[in-house]
């Protein structure tokens, strides 16, 4: 956990840098910090617990950062380099297969309940409900 914290009080030293030669990497890249940034302080805030759906958001905003990397031919400020790296640390200390599991048995048992009696969804008292 420390050095998560050193790493965390490194790269909020350093700040988000403003990106104005590519709108659309700069607007990828502050939703990534933005989003990034939360569980990171919620992993920190909790001492290293996350929720099943955080620690597959993290992820998924880690896989997404890590390609805009790649794809940016070192073009992106060192300090989207730290925070991916800080990312990993945190993934490093959590059940991300586990998480993931969790999280698309959810995702099916609400499609379930959702789809299970469409003619419900579909009937004349729940129109009602939906306006």
């Amino acid at each position: 956990m420390r050095k998560i914290r050193s790493m965390w009080e490194e790269l909020q030293s350093s700040g988000c840098p403003e990106l104005r030669d590519d709108v659309e990497l700069e607007a990828d890249l502050a939703l990534l910090d933005f989003y990034m940034i939360q569980c990171i302080e919620e992993f920190i805030t909790y001492r290293g617990k996350l929720t099943p759906s955080t620690i597959v958001h993290l992820r998924n905003c880690k896989c997404e950062l890590a390609s805009l990397l790649r794809q940016s031919n070192g073009a992106i400020p060192c300090y989207f380099e730290d925070l991916l790296r800080l990312s990993r640390e945190v993934l490093r200390r959590v059940k991300v297969k586990e998480a993931c599991f969790l999280v698309a048995r959810e995702a099916e048992n609400e499609m379930e309940r959702l789809f299970s009696s469409p003619s419900d969804f579909f009937s004349p008292a729940s129109e009602t409900r939906y306006h």
